[in-house]
C-alpha cells in the first residue's frame, strides 16, 4: 500500500481518537507517531521532527498555563464573574466571553 494512503488512514484514526477522547490527547499523538513508524510511513527522525518545532513548544506552554489556571481556580473565578456580569442575557455573556478570551490571549500566548 502507498505510504500516503497509510498516513491518511492513521490520521483519520487519530482524528477519531481525538474527538472521542478514548485516550488522552498526548497519548493519541504518540500512538500516531508509533503507528507511522510501525507501518513504515517515515523514519524515526522524520516522525519525531515535529516535536522540536516552535509551534509544538508554544502549544505545550499554553497547555501548562491552562492547567495552572484551572488548578488554581482562576478559570472558575473568571467564569463566575462573567456569569454575574451578564445576568440573564445570552448576548452579554457571549460578548463578555469574547472580551475575556481576547484579553487573556493577548497576554498568555506571547
Amino acid at each position: 500500500m502507498d505510504p500516503a494512503i497509510k498516513s491518511l488512514i492513521i490520521m483519520a484514526v487519530c482524528v477519531v481518537l481525538f474527538v472521542t477522547e478514548t485516550f488522552p490527547s498526548a497519548t493519541t499523538a504518540l500512538l500516531g507517531c508509533v503507528a507511522m513508524l510501525v507501518f513504515k510511513v517515515g523514519t524515526l527522525p522524520q516522525v519525531l521532527s515535529g516535536f522540536s518545532g516552535d509551534i509544538f513548544l508554544i502549544v505545550v506552554g499554553m497547555q501548562i498555563i491552562g492547567l495552572a489556571m484551572f488548578s488554581s481556580g482562576a478559570a472558575h473565578m473568571i467564569g463566575n464573574i462573567a456569569i454575574k456580569l451578564s445576568g440573564n442575557s445570552e448576548r452579554k455573556y457571549i460578548f463578555l466571553s469574547c472580551l475575556i478570551s481576547a484579553v487573556l490571549s493577548a497576554f498568555l500566548s506571547n
